[in-house]
């Protein structure tokens, strides 16, 4: 091909894109969202061209139809809706206007996770089309946080911790992880993981077993009373964590004599600033804690 024949097909795609495309389109749906919630889905679009006229804006999920807009003569628009599950649209909320659409969904159920995409369609001077699409995600937050069972054991060869971290109920499940004294927990040689269990609401559960020795120089710290915490932390997206301690105290001063006793059970929130809110019970939770700690201190002291 010739410089000027390939010139000329550059200016052609040029004029072409100028007088027919859509130059804009963005989307903006919520990556993750809590069940039962409302959620706008919105989409900006931008013309080319004056003349350009806009035909219909179409909804999907996982790429089945739920919505579709046509535009009519006189400027306004004709709203079609199609039933799926987990798409409740509130329909007297669904707005198109200049290059703005937006269409709310109201009680989100897991079902609602998926992928949303909207397609833009002109008809003049000829058809065009683009489109965008994006993932929501349906979160629900457990209602307590995970619970530790089992403790400190006697074996063959000395003393081992033996417990189970149960996670409580939620969507997408959460990741478990234990620590001793504030140190993680090597998770190839002294944890035992559980499949995710599943109920019939979909909430689901994970376990995480710690089988470990103990070492009585190591995990009984002197400057701690003969101390040694146990923590499990179950986290969840967006940075939302809660955690449950236990604290065992040696009987004795002796680090030989590693029988240990429980002096400490506790379970705290905290929330790394994502979507998902804290419950009023774990504030409830928290305050009570405080004032378990101050009787706790008085009987140690």
């Amino acid at each position: 091909m010739s410089r000027i024949s390939l010139e000329r097909v550059v200016l052609f795609s040029q004029i072409l894109t100028e007088i027919s495309a859509l130059s804009h389109l963005s989307l903006n749906v919520p990556f993750t969202v809590a069940r039962g919630s409302t959620v706008t889905l919105e989409a900006r679009f931008a013309l080319n061209n004056a003349a350009e006229s806009l035909q219909s804006i179409i909804w999907y999920r996982n790429d089945e139809e739920f919505c579709r807009l046509i535009v009519r003569s006189d400027g306004g628009f004709t709203d079609i809706y199609t039933d799926r599950e987990g798409v409740y649209i509130d329909k007297f909320k669904t707005n198109l206007r200049d290059g703005f659409c937006e269409v709310m969904l109201r009680n989100i159920a897991l079902e609602s996770t998926g992928r949303y995409r909207v397609e833009v369609n002109t008809a003049l001077p000829f058809a065009t089309q683009m489109s965008s699409e994006e993932v929501m995600v349906v979160v629900v937050p457990p209602r307590d946080g995970p619970s530790i069972t089992g403790g400190i054991r006697e074996g063959k060869g000395g003393a081992y911790l033996d417990m189970m971290c149960i996670s409580g109920k939620s969507t997408p499940a959460a990741q478990l992880q234990w620590f001793i004294n504030g140190k993680a927990v090597n998770p190839q040689l002294d944890v035992v993981r559980y499949p995710v269990e599943q109920d019939e609401e979909g909430l689901q559960q994970s376990r995480l077993q710690l089988l470990m020795r103990v070492d009585e120089r190591k995990h009984f710290r002197k400057g701690k009373g003969y101390r040694i915490r146990v923590r499990c932390v179950a986290t969840l997206r967006d940075g939302f964590e809660l955690f449950d301690d236990r604290v065992f105290r040696q009987k004795t001063q002796n680090s030989n004599d590693i029988e240990a006793q429980e002096i400490l059970h506790t379970t705290l929130v905290s929330s790394g600033g994502g979507n998902v809110q804290k419950s009023s019970s774990s504030v409830t939770t928290v305050l009570l804690l405080i004032v378990y700690y101050v009787i706790l201190s008085m009987k140690i002291v």
